[in-house]
């Protein structure tokens, strides 16, 4: 039996490692994209942000990525009265230009995981930090489930692991597809297609506890089985979302 160099055999075991090494696994995702968009039937440049933040919806289904239409009021002066919307999302647009400083509040506006602020355009960008939002460690966690409370409101239980003070839990919930036909305003004759339209946002101060439950009528014509509960712990003094969660 021959023996190899021990020059032949050390380079030999840095190729086997190295080729190891190539073929290991990505490291697995363990964080979460929020993405609220501000949008408003009213507004002829929303329909391609929705259209964007589908696309996204999709192809990251799999993926916590939690999309969230909030339909502002602001518009409804302006020749179409939004069914959707509500002054309580318009206020949450105005408190996130107060947090982050924004110059303005507009239509169609994105904001990922209550700290960054992009346009339409800025797709790239969005995209990019969609990512790297799956990739980072989240503040704590978040686990949901909803049950039927009676026939027209869902009982959500939660349980929240991490920081509590100064955070509260905001609860949504999502009707997961909508279609409306315009017929004033800017997209008049029009037919639009909404995903993950948010219907109700319930806030829980977390400093009591950190587990419980919460009732959440359902909105008339609004069904339990066409509804998801997404929920996510937001710092109050700076805006930033550290946990989210999704019912199951």
């Amino acid at each position: 039996m021959k023996l190899l160099p021990a020059g032949i055999f050390l380079a030999g075991t840095l190729t086997l490692l190295a080729v190891s090494l190539s073929f290991a696994p990505p490291k697995a995702a363990n964080g979460f994209a929020v993405v609220e968009l501000f949008t408003s039937e009213g507004c002829s440049s929303c329909p391609a942000a929705e259209d964007l933040v589908a696309q996204i919806a999709a192809e990251q289904q799999d993926k916590a990525v939690y999309i969230l239409a909030f339909h502002v009021d602001y518009w409804n002066r302006l020749g179409w009265k939004d069914p959707f919307s509500s002054p309580d999302f318009s206020f949450r647009q105005r408190h996130y230009r107060e947090l982050l400083s924004i110059p303005t509040v507009y239509t169609p506006q994105l904001i990922l995981n209550g700290k960054t602020v992009f346009k339409r355009s800025q797709e790239p960008l969005l995209r990019a930090a969609i990512q790297e939002g799956l990739q980072a460690t989240p503040g704590g966690e978040l686990t949901l489930s909803v049950l039927p409370a009676g026939d027209s409101a869902l009982q959500v239980r939660y349980a929240y692991n991490g920081k509590t003070r100064r955070n509260n839990l905001l609860l949504t919930l999502v009707q997961r597809k909508a279609v409306s036909r315009i017929t004033a305003g800017e997209n008049n004759g029009r037919e639009l297609t909404h995903i993950n339209v948010v219907r109700k946002l319930e806030n829980i101060d977390l400093k009591e506890t950190s587990a419980g439950s919460y009732t959440i009528a359902l909105p008339e014509g609004v069904t339990a089985a066409g509804c998801d509960v997404i929920g996510f712990v937001q710092q109050s003094k700076t805006g930033e979302i550290i946990a989210a969660g999704k019912n199951h």
